[in-house]
């Protein structure tokens, strides 16, 4: 994680985010896994320097981009489904 995640409101944030996961039924480990890629993803993007603050607005640019559609060739359960072949 970037070491500009050490000012004041980070930990609040990334607490935050995880307890949003666990209410929406994410299992405690994929939540803290995925809370952890979230808000050190979105530290990256904010760049050294950012308040809390920044970070949140990074963090709905990182959402965005994690549940944007996708173009992608690879083959998972739904593109199976869509070409017939059994999941």
């Amino acid at each position: 994680a970037p070491p500009w995640l050490a000012t004041a409101g980070a930990g609040d944030m990334l607490a935050g985010i995880i307890a949003g996961l666990l209410a929406q039924g994410v299992p405690a480990w994929q939540a803290a896994d995925a809370g952890a890629w979230l808000h050190g993803r979105a530290a990256a993007l904010a760049g050294p320097g950012m308040i809390a603050k920044d970070l949140l607005d990074a963090l709905m640019r990182v959402l965005a981009a994690t549940m944007a559609p996708t173009t992608s060739t690879t083959i998972g359960p739904a593109s199976a489904r869509r070409e017939g072949v059994p999941a």
